[in-house]
């Protein structure tokens, strides 16, 4: 049975991601983002950040190395993925607790408030090399 489930999140890195390869030689990268809703203090008369969400992210292949490249701590980022879990875990106090899981599809930079350089990876499309030229 396939899902049609696809989950977007847009938040900043909580940290750089920690790229690895698996015992099986796949890479993977991990990472988490951290989204917040902001609302005005009317008593503190400021902007405070609220229901602050930290969520893991997985990417695999080709986008776990460029993610691992790329990203960093405090990049503003949208994750869309087909895969959400929540992985139950007891807190330091004993509670239970859940900790969500994406597993990331695209993962793209946002401009809002940061300058983005795109630069095109070199790849030789499967196209090239039986003489005929790629679709791009």
């Amino acid at each position: 049975m396939s899902s049609n489930l696809h989950v977007s999140i847009t938040g900043r890195l909580a940290a750089d991601p920690v790229p690895r390869a698996t015992t099986g030689g796949k890479m993977v990268t991990n990472f988490t983002v951290i989204t917040n809703d902001r609302r005005f203090d009317r008593d503190r008369n400021e902007w405070v950040d609220a229901n602050k969400t930290a969520i893991r992210v997985s990417c695999w292949e080709d986008l776990a190395e460029t993610a691992g490249n790329c990203l960093f701590k405090g990049d503003l980022v949208t994750v869309t993925g087909h895969r959400l879990l929540a992985n139950p875990y007891l807190d330091k106090e004993g509670k239970p607790n859940a900790g969500l899981e994406l597993t990331a599809d695209t993962i793209s930079a946002e401009l809002k408030g940061q300058h983005v350089k795109i630069t095109r990876l070199q790849r030789t499309p499967a196209s090239t090399q039986n003489g005929t030229e790629p679709p791009f």
